[in-house]
């Protein structure tokens, strides 16, 4: 769940929910995503389609749990601000709260790179275990405004994170 939504009443929470959905109604982002992976430009296709801004695109597009994803936000020193997550996502799984070395956004941040294209990783960058050595993982990183980096992560092979889901269970 997006961290900036603790301090939301839980009126204000369903509020936020029933306008996202009738702004962008699940079942036809879901068609509009069907089979595409996640990139910048399915979520600008999601913005464009129903001409929303991209921070509510971007979340709307992480919460149909289509992929098994998360976005990220972090700071100039690397930190985690907020973040929204596939809600199947096991923790393991989920953005630390410093950017990861071997990161797309860490690179940005602290070798000072510049936006770039989706990368494909090793998914141990992005995993707090062992469990996604040698799994597939795709990020794209970029400066998003002010001393704030976005990254997009989402895993092609889901095996791992079953198998972490399943083990907790």
């Amino acid at each position: 769940m997006d961290s900036r939504c603790k301090g939301l009443t839980p009126k204000e929470k369903i509020a936020n929910s029933f306008a996202s959905e009738l702004l962008m109604p699940t079942y036809l982002v879901k068609k509009i995503i069907k089979d595409s992976p996640l990139t910048l430009d399915t979520v600008g296709l999601i913005k464009d389609t129903f001409d929303t801004s991209f921070m509510a695109s971007l979340r709307k597009t992480i919460s149909t749990n289509y992929h098994m994803d998360f976005f990220a936000c972090y700071d100039s020193k690397g930190k985690r601000k907020y973040f929204s997550k596939n809600s199947d996502l096991h923790y393991d799984f989920s953005p630390p709260q410093q950017a990861p070395d071997g990161s797309c956004v860490f690179d940005l941040i602290f070798n000072k790179t510049k936006d770039q294209s989706a990368k494909v990783l090793d998914g141990s960058v992005w995993c707090r275990n062992d469990s996604a050595s040698h799994i597939v993982v795709h990020e794209h990183a970029f400066h998003y405004h002010g001393g704030d980096y976005i990254t997009i992560v989402w895993w092609e092979d889901e095996e791992p994170i079953w198998k972490a889901n399943e083990a907790e269970n």
